[in-house]
Parts: structure tokens; C-alpha cells; sequence
């Protein structure tokens, strides 16, 4: 039985995966293809991107000697598994203020940049939590810094939900730009 090899794994959006390369193909330049997954997607947000970390360990099997590295997005962007047909899919359009999928209606009535940033903070924490829990290495960015979306001009969220969200989800010392590394 030969050992396997240590792995790198890049997932994010289209920073991440593109037409073109992006510093996740400069990166897997650099070690051998075969050890090499890019599960990045074009318009992905958040909840796809950690969903894609997880369901990448349960194929790959992580082992600490694998370096993971996630880029995170901003939190206005809605992803969801469709079923088409006999088979399920990822429909990832993007920031829904900048795309065809939502129109003004939509985003009026089931639309919530309060809920997407705390959704979003709260499964970038899980999946600190997780990849921390299994001791594998891994370096996580971020497309934004994430405490911009806090003063965002035209969708300022609510004063309470800044209060809140440190008060569920970080401890003290902790800050929105420095628990990304």
C-alpha cells in the first residue's frame, strides 16, 4: 500500500477559479497536478464555498500534512443546490444587486444584507472551528475585508446586528479583518 502524498486544495470565487488563471493556478504551478484541487467557482459565495471545503474532505480524506486555502467573498451573494432533471447542481449568479436572477421584487421581499453578512460570518467561523478541530493547516483570505460590508454606503446594515454578531460569534480580541491569516 503506498502512502499518499500531501495535497493542496484552493476554493473560492472567481478570484479563486476563472477563464483565465488566478493565484490559485500560480500556486498549484508549483506542485504536482495530481495533488493539486481547485474546487473555486465563478459568482460562488460563502455558503458555497465552505460547502465545497467539506464535501472536498469527505472525497479527499484531508490529513494534516494537506494545506487547504480559502478566499472568501463578500456576503451579498445567494447560492443554492437545484435539482434539474435527475441530477443536482450549484447555482452560484453572484452579488444578487449585480445580476439577472434577482429583480428589484425579489430582493425587496426575501432579501436581507443583515441576514446574508451574518450567515455568511457565521459559517466562515464554523469552518474556522472545524478545520481547526481536525488540525489541518490552512490559510484563509478574503476577496473584501469582511468589516467592510459594516459601512457599506448604499446597504448599511443595522446597529444592533453590529453588536450582535460580535456578541454570538467572536471573542474579544477577536476582529473581523485579523481572524483571517
Amino acid at each position: 500500500m503506498t502512502k499518499r502524498t500531501a495535497i493542496i486544495l484552493t476554493s473560492g470565487c472567481s478570484f479563486t477559479q476563472y477563464h483565465w488563471p488566478t493565484w490559485a493556478n500560480v500556486i498549484g504551478m508549483h506542485f504536482d497536478y495530481d495533488n493539486f484541487y481547485n474546487y473555486g467557482r465563478c459568482g460562488a459565495g460563502n455558503y458555497f464555498i465552505a460547502h465545497s471545503v467539506l464535501e472536498a474532505d469527505l472525497i479527499h480524506k484531508f490529513t494534516e500534512k494537506d494545506l487547504l486555502m480559502i478566499m472568501f467573498t463578500g456576503c451579498v451573494r445567494r447560492d443554492q443546490l437545484v435539482q434539474q432533471n435527475e441530477s443536482m447542481h450549484w447555482q452560484t449568479p453572484g452579488n444578487v444587486y449585480y445580476n439577472e436572477w434577482y429583480d428589484k421584487q425579489f430582493l425587496k421581499k426575501y432579501w436581507s444584507d443583515a441576514h446574508g453578512f451574518l450567515r455568511d460570518i457565521t459559517i466562515i467561523k464554523l469552518l474556522i472551528n472545524y478545520l481547526q478541530n481536525h488540525n489541518y493547516s490552512f490559510h484563509l483570505m478574503s476577496m473584501v475585508p469582511l468589516s467592510d460590508l459594516l459601512e457599506h454606503p448604499e446597504h448599511p446594515l443595522p446597529d444592533q446586528l453590529k453588536s450582535y454578531k460580535f456578541l454570538l460569534l467572536f471573542s474579544p480580541q477577536d476582529n473581523l479583518n485579523n481572524f483571517l491569516h
